[in-house]
């Protein structure tokens, strides 16, 4: 089964799990019941987030409109997992700098009386770094790719602060980087020593921002065309 899948992997590691509920097509109690069952394979219930990217309706399949639509959403679970698990820190989906748009959801979601029950906000951020070309990165262009990663980093804080009130933590639980605003794919960069020292800068800088609990890349490993971290590209990892 999937939940001891989990526990065989978290619980000899003692890796703390974060928990992505499914608030779109489940219901509370049917959520609360998958994490008691984790909770038996003896995983514990720390971190659980409220969802993902819930900001967008194909995410969201148009349950709601707007950020009030999504708060008013989750009362239900927030006040389940927050009564069965009340040591869990819970976490309503925030979003990362990106203009007006995000900055009126977090208002909506996270400075409103209904997010009062909620520990921490979920954001997630790909930085452009404007190489979309397939050949190699020359050197002249590292010291300005690396620059983006401390960029980022102070847009991120001051987005934060300005829309994440100051009294809930902050969870990166997805970030990295992409070719530009209007591209994913990374074929020069993917696999290179560059893209390593550009996500542990990265990670780095984020672990340093005030508030920041948890910094997740997407993803560490994968096949995923998207992935703008260690993917299977030109130069990345050996064919599974």
């Amino acid at each position: 089964a999937p939940g001891a899948d989990i526990a065989s992997f978290t619980v000899p590691l003692r890796a703390t799990t974060v928990f992505d509920l499914n608030v779109v097509q489940g219901n509370a109690s049917y959520q609360v019941a998958g994490l008691r069952s984790f909770r038996g394979q003896g995983v514990p219930i720390e971190l659980v987030e409220m969802g993902n990217e819930l900001w967008d309706p194909v995410q969201n399949q148009k349950r709601w409109a707007d950020g009030a639509g999504y708060l008013a959403a989750m009362q239900p679970y927030l006040s389940a997992v927050g009564a069965a698990f009340p040591r869990a820190q819970l976490a309503l989906v925030g979003m990362g700098a990106g203009g007006a748009a995000n900055a009126a959801w977090n208002r909506a979601v996270l400075a409103a009386p209904g997010s009062r029950a909620a520990h921490a906000a979920t954001v997630h951020f790909y930085t452009p770094l404007g190489i979309g070309s397939s050949r190699p990165v020359e050197l002249s262009q590292v010291a300005g790719i690396l620059a983006t990663a401390f960029e980022a980093a102070a847009q991120q804080q001051a987005h934060a602060d300005a829309t994440i009130p100051a009294a809930m933590r902050i969870w990166v639980t997805e970030f990295g980087h992409r070719a530009s605003a209007t591209s994913w794919a990374l074929p020069s960069l993917d696999g290179t020593w560059l893209e390593g020292l550009y996500g542990g800068t990265t990670l780095l800088l984020l672990l340093r921002m005030e508030r920041v609990d948890v910094a997740l890349p997407y993803c560490l490993a994968c096949a995923d065309p998207n992935a703008p971290a260690f993917t299977r590209g030109p130069h990345g990892l050996p064919p599974p």
